[in-house]
């Protein structure tokens, strides 16, 4: 960010100035208008702005605010009017065939989506993760497989299966680029979008460059590719890429293996090739014609039962309802002794 962008924020009649520096993050927005205002709630904000000609954008999290910045420079706009409501908000959809207009409210916060997704409170049947996406983030699981292993097969069999029992609209699949889904995502949904997420790819470039560069120098790498990202036109896209080339005047080429230069390229054919003689057809004998399986031995050790969790991943702790104890286990493995 060459320059500070600065946000107009509007509560009744009163505008706070906030000045948008490099590392300024929507915790930051947010903590600045409750110091201003001690009556607002941080949990019960409603924040729009306005950028050009959109209006009414959303500012509800750090990807949005990342999108506000990247807009603003696009459009070259040093001011940002941001309009602050306290309480929940509501959307409204407008239908083209009728002048019927639906109110949408927002999920209260004392409501528990778990609570009508799993009603079976004394045995639920969902790990930890997912009871913290569903009562914070409102993502509900809509299908899932228990395989020996993610194999290119067990994954096709599964987009397959997931096809039968969704509709036939247009879909926008992430992934995390496994091989499998890579693969099959592109053959079971041929008429679907199929990106990749974010997160696994900035944890990818961060291993990348794991030993190759600093760690500061590294981070600021990644920083600058989720700005490309999150880039909302192809302008700011070129400029983030350009910014991306050029940080610090290094050289990109330098992380590409030399094997994909063209003058390696060249160097495998600088050489003479010469045709291969026809040969006698070699004699296989019944001793050498029975091939048997390679010799293997079983690894030391209980076999692994945990899932290995992907680079970055955090594990939340849980309360388990037998101990009342915050850890990793359940009521199933909990070792504490009884009272």
């Amino acid at each position: 960010m060459d320059s500070s962008i600065l946000l107009l924020c509007k509560y009744g009649s009163l505008t706070l100035v906030v000045k948008v520096a490099r590392g300024f993050k929507f915790e930051d927005l947010v903590a600045s208008i409750c110091k201003k205002w001690n009556n607002l709630v941080s949990r019960r904000l409603h924040l729009l702005y306005v950028v050009s000609e959109h209006s009414n954008c959303l500012l509800e999290n750090d990807d949005d605010f990342d999108s506000m910045v990247a807009l603003a420079v696009a459009y070259g706009v040093s001011c940002v009017e941001v309009s602050v409501n306290e309480g929940g908000s509501s959307s409204r959809v407008d239908h083209s065939n009728s002048s019927e207009i639906v109110e949408c409210s927002t999920l209260q916060i004392d409501e528990d989506p778990l609570e009508k997704f799993c009603p079976h409170h004394e045995t639920k049947r969902l790990s930890a993760d997912w009871a913290h996406l569903i009562s914070h983030v409102g993502l509900f699981p809509v299908a899932f497989g228990i395989v020996d292993s993610e194999t290119d097969d067990n994954w096709l069999w599964f987009l397959t299966k997931l096809k039968g029992i969704l509709s036939s609209r247009e879909l926008s699949i992430i992934t995390d680029r496994h091989t499998g889904l890579v693969k099959h995502v592109p053959e079971v949904f041929s008429n679907c979008y199929h990106a990749y997420c974010l997160e696994h790819l900035k944890n990818n470039l961060r291993d990348r460059l794991l030993g190759r560069a600093p760690n500061g120098f590294r981070e600021q790498v990644v920083n600058l590719f989720r700005d490309c990202a999150h880039a909302p036109t192809v302008l700011a896209f070129d400029n983030c890429l350009k910014e991306l080339y050029e940080k610090k005047g290094v050289d990109t080429s330098s992380y590409i293996d030399p094997f994909y230069i063209t003058d390696a390229f060249r160097l495998s054919y600088e050489l003479p090739i010469y045709p291969i003689p026809t040969l006698v057809a070699l004699e296989v004998t019944t001793e050498t014609a029975v091939i048997r399986p390679p010799k293997t031995r079983r690894p030391r050790g209980r076999p692994k039962v945990a899932r290995i969790r992907s680079r970055g991943e955090k594990v939340r702790q849980i309360r388990c309802s037998r101990c009342k104890q915050l850890g990793k286990h359940n009521r199933k493995s909990c070792k504490e002794p009884c009272d």
